[in-house]
């Protein structure tokens, strides 16, 4: 493996990009609105109430108990060692949701994933909510830019809300 990294830094370079395909939403904004500063950055993401945030492109993801209860059947940790064709080495693999969580929350919390539009004005540091319950500062330029449906792979966390219409 190490004689294929080096060929390809060599050969193509330091950085290789990874590109997937990108999910577009599949309906438009009701409100065409990106906060220009931190303050209505974090005015709204304390304030606004879901039907605000979905015009706004937010997306519901799942709620936590749900992916909590996921993480806990999944939670094994595992590493695996494939092996390279044409050499002695292998590649290994880590399985597993490491920073997931596994205890399920008294109140459960709706996963509300931030429209793609909005990843220039998450702040650096924001604390954000993965896929899998997981939370992370938020890093412009390192933090995942990939989009599912028009939303970005990680959002906030609000307590869920019977009553609205999801």
């Amino acid at each position: 493996m190490e004689e294929v990294i080096k060929w390809l830094k060599e050969n193509i370079g330091d950085s290789i990009e990874i590109i997937t395909p990108q999910f577009e939403r599949t309906y438009p904004l009701e409100y065409n609105f990106i906060p220009k500063t931190p303050k209505q950055f974090h005015s709204i993401i304390a304030d606004a109430p879901w039907n605000i945030l979905k015009g706004l492109g937010f997306g519901k993801w799942d709620t936590m108990n749900s992916i909590i209860a996921e993480n806990m059947e999944k939670h094994k940790h595992e590493t695996i060692h494939i092996p390279i064709i044409n050499s002695t080495e292998t590649l290994r693999i880590d399985l597993g949701y490491q920073d997931a969580p596994i205890e399920l929350l008294e109140v459960d919390e709706d996963i509300l994933l931030f429209p793609k539009e909005w990843y220039g004005i998450i702040p650096d540091g924001f604390i954000v909510t993965g896929l899998y319950g997981e939370q992370y500062p938020f890093e412009k330029g390192e933090s995942d830019d990939d989009i599912r449906f028009g939303c970005l792979p990680y959002g906030i966390r609000r307590e869920v809300n019977h009553a609205r219409e999801v």
